[in-house]
């Protein structure tokens, strides 16, 4: 899910808080 994770802080949306992203 790292593209989730990298389209989440793209977005400036913090959708996997629980990843150290």
């Amino acid at each position: 899910m790292l593209i989730l994770s990298v389209t989440s802080k793209q977005q400036g949306i913090n959708l996997l808080p629980f990843l150290p992203t």
